[in-house]
C-alpha cells in the first residue's frame, strides 16, 4: 500500500512539473504569443492546485508560488463572443380571429424533448425564434420544469453508480461521466458529479486534471449537421486481428457509427456506413484517407443521385487532414479500448493467450468482440451526450438538434471553397500511426475451426456478454476449453 501511495505521489509530481514547465516556456516565448494566454494557463493551473492542494506534495508551497507568479502578470484582454448568428426556424403562429397578437404554438412534446436534451429556455427560444418569456410561459402552462428532470438519488447511490462506471471506463472525466450517466438514465447536476468523482477516486481526478493541456484552437468550419462526415479505421487491437471502424459528424461531433470487426474489408466499412445513413441521414460529403477499405463508401457517394462527382462528395486525403476522427480515436482509446489493449497483453504475459495460435484468436474474438462492441456503444452514447467546453457546454446531440433546427443545412455548400482541405481542423491531433494512407491494412481472417452444429452448441452454451468479475477472461478460457474438447473428437 505504501508503494502505491509513493507511485501516485511521484506521478502527480511528474505531471505538475510538466505543467509548470509549459507555463515557463510560454513566459520565455512571451514575445511570440499573447499575454492573456499565459494568464489563462496560470489561472487554470492555480485552480487545479487549489482544488487538490491536500493531495499534492508540498501543495501549499506550490500554491503560493503560483499565486505570486499570477500577481506579476497584468494583462488587458477583451473577450470576444465568437458565436455565429443562425437562421432560425420560427414556431407556428396560431390565429384565433380575436384581437391582440397571435399566439405562438409550441407543443408540449417538442418542449419536453428539448428540455430533456438539456437545452436552456434561452437556447430553445433562439431555435424557435420566439422570446424566452414565451418559452417560460409555455413551461408554466404545461407544468414542466427543469428541476423536475433531475434524478432523485442519494449521494451514496450516486457514488455506487459512478464507481461502477469508473470500473468499466476508468479514464472518464467529468464531462464523459455526465454523458455516461445520462445514457444510463440519470440526469445529475455537474457539481454533484464532480464531488462524487472526487470521493470515489480523488487521485485519479487529480491526475486527469494535471494531464489536461488547455489550448486555443482555430474555428473548424462546416455549415451544419450532415455537411461532412469523417470516417476511418483504428488498428490499436490489430495484433489480435481486431479493427475498429468509426464515423463522426464534423459539425456536431456526433458519433454516427463505432464498431469492432474481425476484418478490414471495404464491404464491412460500407455496411456500417449504410447503417449510419439509415439512422442519421445521408451526409453531403465524406472525408477519409486513401485506404482501400473506403472504396465502397467512395463509390456509393460518387454514384448517388443526390450527391455525385465534381462536388467533393467523397474527399480522399491524408490522415493528418482527418483530425476530427483522429481526436475521436484518442478519446476512444483512453476512455474505452485501453482496458482491452492492456488486458490482452497481460493475458499473453500470463501464458493463456498466444496471438500466433489460431484457436486462441478464435476464442478471443468469440469472447471479446461482443464485449468490446457493447462498451463501444456505451462510450459512443456517453460521448454524444457529454458537454463540449468549446461549444458553450453543448453536447453533440444538442449541436446536432440545434444545427438541424436553425440552419436546416440550407447553406451546406457555402463553405465548399477549400477543395481537398474542406473540413480540416489544422490544430487538431495528428494520427498516432505512421501507416501509409494509400495502403489497405489487411487483416487475416480467423477461420472458424468448428462444424456448424458445434459452433451453434458453443453459442448456446456460453454467453460472451454475461457478468464477469475477471473482465471476461473466464469466458475466454471456457470457450477455449470447449473448442479444444470438440476438436479433439474430430
Amino acid at each position: 500500500m505504501a508503494g502505491e501511495v509513493t507511485a501516485t505521489s511521484e506521478a502527480i509530481s511528474s505531471e505538475l512539473s510538466k505543467c509548470v514547465k509549459d507555463v515557463i516556456l510560454l513566459i520565455e516565448q512571451s514575445r511570440f504569443c499573447e499575454g492573456d494566454l499565459i494568464q489563462f494557463r496560470l489561472d487554470w493551473l492555480y485552480s487545479v492546485v487549489v482544488r487538490y492542494v491536500d493531495y499534492i506534495p508540498s501543495g501549499e508551497t506550490v500554491l503560493n508560488l503560483l499565486h505570486q507568479a499570477a500577481a506579476l502578470l497584468v494583462t488587458d484582454s477583451d473577450n470576444v463572443d465568437c458565436r455565429h448568428s443562425n437562421v432560425s426556424s420560427q414556431a407556428e403562429i396560431l390565429h384565433s380571429g380575436q384581437q391582440g397578437r397571435p399566439r405562438y404554438f409550441i407543443s408540449k412534446e417538442k418542449l419536453e424533448f428539448l428540455l430533456d436534451m438539456k437545452f436552456t429556455s434561452g437556447e430553445i427560444a433562439s431555435m424557435l425564434n420566439v422570446s424566452e418569456s414565451t418559452v417560460k410561459r409555455r413551461m408554466r402552462e404545461y407544468e414542466t420544469f427543469v428541476r423536475q428532470r433531475y434524478s432523485d438519488i442519494s449521494e451514496y447511490e450516486l457514488d455506487k453508480i459512478v464507481e461502477g462506471i469508473m470500473r468499466e471506463f476508468p479514464n472518464s472525466g467529468y464531462k464523459r461521466m455526465t454523458g455516461l450517466l445520462q445514457n444510463g438514465g440519470y440526469r445529475v447536476q455537474q457539481n454533484r458529479i464532480r464531488e462524487s468523482m472526487r470521493r470515489v477516486n480523488p487521485d485519479g481526478v487529480l491526475l486527469r486534471a494535471l494531464e489536461l493541456r488547455a489550448v486555443r484552437r482555430r474555428r473548424y468550419q462546416v455549415s451544419g449537421p450532415l455537411a461532412l462526415w469523417h470516417i476511418d479505421g483504428n488498428q490499436k487491437l490489430i495484433r489480435w486481428r481486431l479493427v475498429i471502424h468509426g464515423g463522426i459528424d464534423g459539425f456536431s461531433r456526433m458519433i454516427v457509427y463505432l464498431r469492432c470487426s474481425t476484418d478490414n474489408l471495404s464491404s464491412t466499412v460500407y455496411d456500417q456506413f449504410l447503417s449510419a445513413v439509415s439512422s442519421f441521414g445521408l451526409p453531403s460529403r465524406v472525408r477519409s484517407d486513401k485506404g482501400g477499405e473506403n472504396v465502397e463508401v467512395a463509390r456509393y457517394m460518387l454514384s448517388h443521385p443526390l450527391r455525385g462527382p465534381n462536388r467533393g462528395s467523397h474527399i480522399a486525403g491524408r490522415s493528418v487532414h482527418n483530425q476530427r476522427i483522429e481526436r475521436l480515436w484518442r478519446d476512444m482509446f483512453s476512455g474505452c479500448v485501453h482496458v482491452f489493449y492492456h488486458l490482452f497483453y497481460e493475458m499473453e504475459q500470463c501464458g493463456i493467450l498466444d496471438p500466433s495460435n489460431e484457436l486462441h484468436l478464435f476464442a478471443l474474438q468469440f469472447a471479446y468482440v461482443p464485449r468490446i462492441n457493447r462498451n463501444l456503444q456505451i462510450f459512443a452514447d456517453g460521448h454524444n451526450r457529454a458537454p463540449i467546453s468549446t461549444e458553450h457546454g453543448n453536447s453533440p446531440w444538442q449541436l446536432w438538434i440545434s444545427g438541424a433546427v436553425t440552419a436546416s443545412n440550407r447553406g451546406i455548400d457555402d463553405f465548399w471553397n477549400q477543395g481537398e482541405y474542406y473540413g480540416v481542423d489544422w490544430d487538431g491531433p495528428a494520427p498516432n500511426n505512421s501507416t501509409d494512407d494509400h495502403v489497405t491494412v489487411e487483416v487475416p481472417i480467423t477461420r472458424n475451426p468448428l462444424h456448424p452444429v458445434d459452433y451453434a452448441s458453443l453459442t448456446n452454451s456460453i454467453d460472451p456478454l454475461r457478468e464477469s468479475d475477471e473482465y471476461g477472461v473466464d469466458i475466454y478460457l471456457e470457450a477455449l476449453s470447449f473448442i479444444h474438447t470438440i476438436i479433439s473428437n474430430y
